[in-house]
């Protein structure tokens, strides 16, 4: 389309909707509309459908995938920019392509909630049991066959229950290399308590190896820890297309909001341990570090640290690892934690409150007391388990798909040279691949 006889917006697959053009449906993820400072695209607020673009001489390209712009003329990985979440970019008659900023993440207040209650442990648990209703109500108005991921832990488990009380006997999903461990165990337990259909989908070594090449491709990210992730999640696409899924439901966005990440250490066949990236966990459970997990450090930012390809937060790491290779198989993956009032509210709850309260898992019990009251949530459900990561599913010897990828030579530097390749960029190896610190 044409904003002037000079200027060309090229728009390359940039979806308003998955399978719909329908801007009044739930999670709208862009939006062109045309003033007198030009061509105004917006998308979601967290980056949940990425927007990527390039200028080329008076042309803006403009794409949901850096895959989609490869195949455009003078394509560059270098020169390629993501749209940041909390951003709109403006297109002027003379072609220049510009970010502006249309939410201050930082001083954002929750729809609805009470001014000076911010970090209010009672009150913010209240305030999420509320807000995830109405969430759900709107993520699961649509009629379209929707699925529940389900990985044994908290987060999807509840993902599943609001999903379980709108669409009774939805389908659920859970991969794993044996069904004989605790995750999978876990996940069929939820499913069944909440009178939804388990769908187990077995993979195999030969499976995870053979899938790397492709999830590099389809995550469009480099960081290990992440492409390790993304292998689960397009062979859990590939079965969810198969089925005819049209939306997953997922518990992504939690373990950010409440800081729960650790050093990421693997045990490995010989009865041993390996490290493969330290994390400054002292500095990301606190509020300032669950909001950089979030969305981005705006400090670090203005130091010049931002991926200009991939963004910050979520819409980085979240994003490309989950949504991207979903969104390739014709997937729409949808989550109730990833919504702007849930994760303020959730990552400004003081560290020290966090801990008091028993962490993510006693905040959740906290704010779903009375659906375990009213017999609808298993109260048992609502424990601190311990839930072994996707990237390393099946412990106790049987290996997993971490174990298995580094078995075959597929580690960092094997992941930046396959990366490169496919996207004609020049990535390289530093320290930030194997330390996380919040800067």
């Amino acid at each position: 389309m044409s904003s002037s006889q000079n200027t060309v917006v090229d728009i390359r697959r940039v979806r308003s909707h998955y399978k719909t053009n329908e801007l009044t449906a739930p999670q709208p993820f862009a939006n062109l509309s045309k003033s007198a400072e030009g061509w105004f695209l917006r998308h979601d607020a967290l980056g949940q459908m990425p927007i990527h673009y390039m200028n080329r001489g008076n042309t803006v390209f403009v794409a949901n995938s850096i895959k989609d712009l490869r195949l455009m003329p003078g394509y560059s990985y270098e020169t390629t920019r993501v749209l940041r979440n909390g951003h709109a970019l403006r297109i002027s008659p003379t072609g220049e392509a510009t970010q502006v900023s249309e939410i201050d993440f930082s001083n954002y207040r929750p729809t609805g909630f009470e001014v000076g209650k911010l970090g209010d442990v009672e009150y913010s648990a209240l305030y999420i049991r509320r807000r995830f209703d109405e969430i759900a109500d709107q993520l699961f108005a649509v009629d379209r066959p929707v699925a529940a991921l389900l990985s044994g832990g908290v987060d999807s488990m509840l993902a599943a229950y609001l999903l379980s009380r709108r669409r009774p006997g939805a389908p659920t999903y859970n991969l794993g290399l044996s069904a004989d461990v605790e995750d999978v165990h876990l996940a069929s337990s939820y499913a069944k308590a909440f009178g939804l259909d388990y769908r187990y989908t077995p993979m195999t070594p030969e499976m995870i190896v053979d899938s790397f090449a492709e999830s590099i491709w389809r995550s469009e990210i480099y960081h290990l820890y992440n492409v390790y992730c993304a292998v689960g999640m397009v062979l859990l696409a590939r079965r969810l297309a198969t089925d005819g899924i049209d939306v997953a439901i997922s518990g992504e966005g939690a373990n950010e909001a409440f800081g729960d990440y650790h050093d990421w250490t693997i045990r490995t066949r010989d009865g041993g341990s390996k490290t493969i990236q330290t994390t400054d966990i002292a500095a990301f459970n606190s509020v300032r570090g669950r909001h950089a997990y979030v969305w981005g450090n705006p400090v670090s930012e203005k130091q010049g640290y931002f991926n200009q390809q991939l963004g910050s937060g979520l819409a980085k790491h979240g994003v490309a690892r989950m949504y991207k290779p979903m969104y390739d198989y014709g997937v729409q993956l949808l989550s109730p934690f990833m919504n702007l009032d849930v994760l303020k509210v959730l990552a400004s709850i003081h560290e020290d409150d966090v801990a008091r309260i028993g962490g993510k898992t006693g905040f959740m019990r906290l704010a779903f007391d009375p659906d375990c009251k009213a017999g609808t949530i298993p109260s048992d459900f609502l424990v601190n388990r311990k839930k072994t990561r996707l990237q390393d599913a099946n412990p106790h010897g049987q290996g997993g798909i971490t174990e298995i990828l580094l078995g075959a030579g597929l580690d960092q530097e094997k992941t930046l040279s396959i990366f490169n390749q496919q996207f004609s960029s020049h990535v390289t190896l530093d320290a930030r691949f194997s330390k996380t610190e919040l800067r």
